[in-house]
């Protein structure tokens, strides 16, 4: 009979570990089970949400597209300006370095392209040019040449310029000469170059 006893209270505790180990598998199964649930409701909302932002591009990408073609237009401004010159300063400050009673009769400009660049000169120790200015000029009385030579200098880019020839214009009693004026990069009026900060 004891061993009846002991037997039924070693089955009894069997039956109970049985029912302890059934209950923590429902418990994992039903906390897995949750988990999944709440896994595939923030799924099915990532979902929805990056549908609403995906929609929510597509609605403004005209404005991007818009955006895209600015940076486009501006990249090509700065590429196509790059060579463009101040003329209004460049003639301003010539027309004011000139000595007075000297008028310009001809004027033959050659600037440098943005793309192909200016041809540069031979001579020794010439400084880099972006445009040339052939003048003709017209005074009453002899221009003195270091004078003039002097007062190019002050012409807004100025790189170097050589004074060709001063001779009588003829029985009119006037003078004319010849100049070559040489232009460099502070000539030019950067207009398209990028300010800091854009």
């Amino acid at each position: 009979m004891h061993t009846e006893q002991r037997a039924a209270a070693v089955a009894r505790r069997a039956w109970l570990a049985v029912v302890v180990v059934g209950a923590v598998v429902l418990l994992g199964v039903g906390a897995a089970t949750t988990e999944g649930v709440r896994a595939r409701s923030d799924l099915a909302r990532s979902q929805s949400n990056g549908a609403s932002v995906l929609q929510e591009q597509l609605r403004f990408n005209d404005v991007r597209a818009v955006q895209r073609d600015t940076e486009l237009l501006k990249a090509a401004q700065a590429v196509g300006g790059s060579a463009q010159i101040d003329w209004s300063g460049v003639l301003g400050s010539l027309a004011s370095a000139l000595p007075a009673g000297t008028t310009v009769t001809g004027l033959t400009i050659t600037s440098m392209d943005p793309v192909k660049g200016f041809a540069q000169s031979t001579e020794p120790l010439a400084s880099s040019r972006v445009a040339t200015l052939d003048i003709t000029i017209s005074s009453a009385a002899v221009p003195s040449v270091p004078d003039l030579s002097d007062r190019l200098t002050t012409v807004q880019g100025y790189a170097g310029a050589r004074i060709a020839t001063i001779a009588s214009a003829g029985d009119s009693g006037a003078y004319s000469g010849q100049i070559t004026l040489d232009l460099d990069s502070k000539a030019f009026d950067e207009t398209y170059v990028p300010k800091k900060g854009e």
